[in-house]
């Protein structure tokens, strides 16, 4: 191979690694229902994405009015997501969609999630699984609240992709480090491989057969109150 043929190899591989990279961290949000309290409701929502040489945040803390729709939430998340520069796909943008909406957000380092008084959602890792995942109790009624999560997995060696599914009914009183550990010991029972990064969070690593995780799916079901949901992914590989 020629100095050249080499030369054009290696810009090759280097471009290849890099689209990889920026292929990394497709994060998708579920929004759903509209805000139902009279005179509305407090709703918070954190972005963390990389835009190549840093993470930028797009953080809201806003009071939203009454009969809010998850579309219109959904729609200033867009706006304030894109002015931070983020790669954003709205499906729904204009079709003014009524009922569940979703947002896709290329290179996504972090997302918190607070919602409640009728409108809840759902945080889906589409190309990886998550390295830190956390529930945040509510600040404001203490009430219960539903957690599923779908785990995919892929078996390199048989070629086989394979799924787990884990349901909880999270206790009004349950503390954020005793949801970590029931996630621990239920996966483990369904043959998903667990960690523990920190006492309060918790993450999928792998199949008991050794698949790979492929995606995760983290819906907390909690209409009526404001529990919390963090998920973190992993770093990209160009981050310093």
């Amino acid at each position: 191979m020629s100095q050249l043929s080499r030369l054009f190899f290696t810009l090759l591989l280097l471009a290849l690694a890099a689209d990889r990279s920026r292929a990394e961290g497709l994060v998708q949000l579920g929004l759903h229902g509209a805000v139902e309290s009279r005179g509305g409701a407090s709703v918070e929502l954190e972005w963390h994405h990389w835009n190549g040489s840093e993470v930028r945040d797009t953080a809201l803390r806003l009071h939203l009015a009454q009969d809010t729709s998850a579309f219109d939430f959904a729609s200033l998340v867009v706006a304030r997501l894109r002015a931070r520069g983020a790669r954003v796909h709205f499906p729904a943008e204009h079709s003014g969609a009524a009922g569940p909406v979703n947002v896709f957000v290329e290179d996504t380092v972090e997302v918190k999630l607070r919602l409640g008084s009728g409108m809840w959602g759902s945080v889906t890792l589409c190309d990886q699984g998550p390295e830190k995942v956390r529930f945040l109790r509510p600040l404001l009624e203490k009430e219960g609240a539903q957690l599923s999560i779908r785990t995919s997995t892929f078996e390199t060696h048989a070629k086989q992709p394979g799924s787990v599914l884990l349901e909880l009914d999270v206790d009004r009183l349950a503390s954020t480090p005793s949801v970590s550990e029931q996630l621990f010991n239920h996966g483990l029972r369904l043959g998903l491989v667990c960690d523990r990064p920190s006492a309060d969070s918790w993450r999928p690593v792998k199949g008991s057969d050794g698949a790979l995780i492929t995606g995760c799916s983290i819906e907390l079901l909690s209409p009526g109150t404001d529990w919390g949901l963090e998920v973190s992914l992993r770093r990209p590989s160009g981050e310093r």
